[in-house]
């Protein structure tokens, strides 16, 4: 593919963090063949693998601060017409669009936050009013683009339009660990400008009042363009890339205090080269560092204070070090220009068959850590991104919002649209049936001005996509994700909608299908069950645990029985804990987990297990982790386990955990109802007992824990069974046969 690049500066005479980024993508992007040629104001950079036409930017006394506004307006007159795609990191914003290929533009930050930050509060009208400038360019580029990238959660906050989030890269095989070269004395790093949101004067600061009194022989390394000098500190300079590595490797510790961060490149160098980072608090930094679980993020008033307790612990040091070396692994250029390179290829697939991409629209009341929601997002993973183009309309946008982003979908936030509920009172049926009217109207006006082609609602309890589809005149998908047992008037009123107002019923299982019987025993005739998938690369029995047990305390030969779930009381965590209990009188060395945590309207339920767990006598040996593990360390937590235990307290409309743990040989202990009963294979895969029986299951687990054979050969069935009928990729590729088909 041909590739027009535009970025002002570049490393050749420049240390920002966007020109690094640019080099290093490029470098990537040329190495997986593309023909890469950057548009830019300095010349090529040593080591670069692309081309560069070099924009010669205005002379005189005031030439470079002239630079950044007079660039626009000559990429304006460049004829981009020869090339596939135009990438921009920003200053296209005059660009001409007639005849011109399309435009990616990518975002690194926000014009309105530097205006605020690097402007405002630091009591300069000049960069208040340049940035002011640049986000007004950044609104009409973003406008104009075809797709918006942005390179965190963050940076999207101002900018609606962006279709997803693809963080900056960097290069492993330069920025490496060398523990054998660290300073023999205490040394703090910092990189950046001293007055500006960077605050390198703030550093200085703490360090000549903190932190030197306390440790006379630390050294406060600088690489800064303004000299500094003052006792303990060793002005570098501006330095080329292979000092500046260097410097990182060798220090104990890097501190960059910066007011604000669009993405925060100096953290993940830090990081990557195995130096713990101390911080305050941007919004950078804090999604860099997990909000503080890869690095210290600090009030600037604590600054000193912090570098003190780094510098005085070496084990915390250490336990940084690690943390931040394995959140480096997923910055690697080949995995970000990957990412890159398949977005490039979904535009040039959807110009080459113009029409060819359906637009879906997803409706999805809840934004939650839950089944509906994971298995939502992970059809959208899986989905071919040459053909269907997927928007994602939620009731709130937290905490689910990004990944959707990531994985190529459009969100759409709408507060009023809720999911129905029999149980959360009168008042919020009131609310429910009060907003019902407009929010329709605002679906039913999003499916007409994104051009959506199919309406797919992810859950019975949605009740909006219906009617805005008929409205609106598009084909309807109702995914039927619920088994309807508390309210036989609501089983009554969801069953008779979607059965009227749907062009397919989509169901998971037999189960579900049940509800839909007619008296006279038929089904209706567009009814059609779906499995869920599971990404069987992702999961399955080679990831290791070590890392979650080492985390729990716990050692490798310790029995550990888990469940996966919300903190829900549908979801049967106090029955867990009962046959818990059994399990412990019998089994005193087994542990238990319950991996999962509270969701809005069950406040303080947690607590409520805890005190039930101590009533037990099960206190000690039951760990909480609330949301502390991510999607994305669940293969870790099933790699950690030797059984699963699900004990719902209503029969399980699926049981995705159960074909999870299936797929990652753990076996399973679970009730014989539901979703279950079909997914899981008695004494083959799983131990199925009766429902709501925790003597039975406490004896299932019993038995496994005490025959290691039999739980070996439930695993590797389990696994066998997952590859046969819960490949992600087979199951989303019917859902589009489905799709196509409407």
């Amino acid at each position: 593919m041909r590739i027009a690049v535009v970025q002002r500066f570049l490393p050749s005479r420049s240390a920002g963090g966007v020109g690094h980024f640019t080099h290093g993508l490029c470098n990537a992007l040329s190495e997986r063949g593309h023909a890469v040629t950057v548009f830019s104001q300095d010349p090529v950079p040593r080591g670069a693998a692309y081309s560069v036409v070099t924009l010669a930017g205005p002379g005189g006394a005031f030439g470079r601060y002239l630079a950044p506004l007079w660039f626009p307006f000559q990429v304006a007159r460049v004829n981009f017409s020869g090339f596939d795609l135009l990438h921009a990191q920003g200053d296209e914003t005059w660009a001409p669009r007639g005849g011109a290929p399309p435009v990616v533009r990518t975002l690194h930050g926000s014009a309105l936050d530097e205006a605020l930050y690097n402007g405002l509060l630091r009591l300069s009208v000049k960069r208040f009013l340049m940035h002011l400038y640049f986000y007004a360019c950044d609104l009409i580029a973003v406008l104009r683009a075809t797709r918006v990238v942005a390179v965190s959660g963050q940076t999207r906050r101002h900018h609606p339009r962006v279709s997803a989030v693809i963080p900056n890269g960097i290069d492993l095989s330069l920025f490496r660990p060398m523990p054998e070269s660290k300073s023999t004395f205490p040394s703090i790093l910092f990189v950046g400008q001293m007055k500006t949101r960077k605050r390198g004067d703030l550093l200085l600061k703490a360090f000549l009042e903190k932190v030197r009194p306390q440790w006379p022989s630390a050294e406060l390394w600088l690489v800064c363009p303004e000299r500094v000098r003052a006792e303990g500190c060793r002005w570098f300079g501006p330095v080329r890339q292979e000092t500046l590595i260097r410097l990182y490797q060798q220090a104990w510790i890097f501190c960059l205090p910066s007011s604000y961060e669009g993405f925060g490149r100096p953290y993940l160098e830090a990081m990557a080269a195995g130096t713990p980072v101390v911080t305050t608090e941007n919004t950078g930094a804090s999604e860099l560092l997990e909000a503080g679980r890869c690095g210290l993020l600090v009030a600037p008033a604590k600054l000193g204070d912090a570098l003190h307790r780094l510098l005085l612990h070496g084990e915390l040091r250490a336990d940084y070090i690690r943390k931040g070396l394995e959140r480096a692994q997923a910055y690697g250029w080949n995995r970000v220009a990957g990412q890159y390179e398949q977005l490039y290829e979904s535009i040039a697939s959807s110009r080459k068959a113009p029409g060819a991409n359906r637009r879906i629209l997803y409706l999805q009341s809840t934004s939650e850590i839950s089944g509906t929601d994971i298995a939502l997002l992970r059809t959208i993973e899986a989905l071919d991104p040459s053909r269907f183009e997927p928007h994602v309309v939620l009731h709130r946008l937290e905490p689910f919002s990004e990944e959707y982003r990531r994985a190529g979908a459009h969100v759409h936030e709408i507060p009023s649209m809720r999911q129905l509920s029999a149980h959360r009172g009168l008042g919020y049926l009131l609310r429910y049936l009060v907003g019902y009217p407009a929010a329709v109207v605002r679906i039913a006006r999003l499916i007409r001005r994104e051009r959506i082609d199919l309406v797919h609602t992810n859950t019975l309890h949605n009740l909006y996509g219906f009617l805005a589809a008929r409205l609106t005149a598009r084909p309807h998908v109702w995914h039927v994700r619920e088994i309807v047992v508390q309210s036989p008037l609501l089983r009554w009123l969801e069953r008779g909608l979607v059965t009227r107002f749907s062009s397919r019923i989509l169901v998971m299982d037999n189960a579900i299908a049940r509800m839909f019987l007619k008296p006279g025993g038929g089904m209706p005739a567009h009814i059609v069950k779906l499995y869920d998938g599971v990404d069987l690369e992702q999961l399955q029995p080679a990831v290791s645990g070590l890392r979650i047990r080492r985390e729990l305390g716990l050692d490798e030969t310790t029995p550990l029985v888990g469940m996966v779930a919300r903190l829900d009381p549908a979801k049967g965590s106090d029955l867990f804990l009962e046959a818990a209990a059994r399990v412990h009188a019998q089994e005193p060395r087994c542990r238990f987990l319950l991996c999962g945590g509270e969701i809005q309207g069950h406040e303080g339920y947690e607590a409520t297990l805890r005190e039930r767990a101590e009533s037990l006598g099960i206190g000690r040996v039951t760990l909480f982790t609330g949301w502390r593990y991510r999607l994305r360390d669940i293969p870790e937590v099933y790699g950690a386990l030797d059984i699963l235990l699900q004990c719902p307290a209503y029969p399980e409309p699926y049981g995705l955990t159960c074909v999870e743990a299936m797929a990652s040989g753990v076996p399973v202990v679970t009730f014989r109802e539901g979703g279950p009963a079909e997914l899981c294979a008695d004494g083959e895969t799983a131990l199925l007992v009766p429902a709501g029986d925790t003597t039975a299951a406490a004896g299932a687990v019993i038995s496994l824990l005490r025959n290691p054979e039999k739980r070996r050969a439930l695993g590797e069935a389990g696994r066998r069974r997952a590859e046969r009928l819960f490949d992600r990729r087979r199951c989303v590729r019917e859902l589009e046969a489905l799709y196509d088909a409407l």
